[in-house]
C-alpha cells in the first residue's frame, strides 16, 4: 500500500544530512579489517577550510549513522586515521585524486589536493553505507 504525502513533504527528507543508525551490530571486522571504535584518532596533517569541513563531516556521519565516536587532532601522537595531502600517488595523481591505505590498526588517506582528500572521505562513507558498520577492508 502506497503512503500518502503531501506536497514537498520529500523536502525534510532531503535536509537529512546522514542517515541515523544504520549500524547492523551483528557485523563484526575481521582480522584484515579496519573498525573505527569510540576514541580512534583522526590526524590532520595538512588542514585547510575544506578539509576541516570535510573531515567534521566524516566525524558527524560516524556518530550519527553509527554510533562512533572520534576525536579530530593535529597531534600526530598514535593517530587511527591520517588524513595529508599526498605527492606521487600513481593512477591517483591529479585534480580530486586520492588514494587510501588500510590496515588492521590504521588508515592513510592521502589527496592530491583537498578535494581529493574530501573525495576519499565520501568513499570511506559509501563502503560503511553498504557494510552497515564502520569497517573498513
Amino acid at each position: 500500500m502506497l503512503k500518502e504525502q503531501n506536497n514537498y513533504d520529500f523536502k525534510s527528507e532531503l535536509l537529512v544530512i546522514h542517515k541515523e543508525n544504520l549500524r547492523d551490530l551483528s557485523i563484526k571486522a575481521n582480522a584484515d579489517e579496519f573498525e573505527f571504535i569510540d576514541g580512534a584518532k583522526i590526524f590532520l596533517a595538512d588542514c585547510n577550510d575544506v578539509i576541516k569541513t570535510a573531515v567534521r563531516d566524516f566525524e558527524d556521519y560516524l556518530f550519527t549513522s553509527h554510533g562512533v565516536s572520534v576525536a579530530v587532532s593535529k597531534n600526530p601522537k598514535n593517530p587511527t586515521v591520517t588524513v595529508k595531502l599526498g605527492k606521487n600517488l600513481g593512477e591517483a595523481e591529479g585534480y580530486m585524486g586520492y588514494r587510501i591505505t588500510v590496515n588492521a590498526d590504521s588508515i592513510l588517506l592521502e589527496g592530491h589536493d583537498d578535494r581529493g582528500i574530501a573525495q576519499g572521505l565520501y568513499y570511506l562513507e559509501d563502503l560503511m553505507n553498504i557494510k552497515k558498520a564502520p569497517i573498513i577492508k
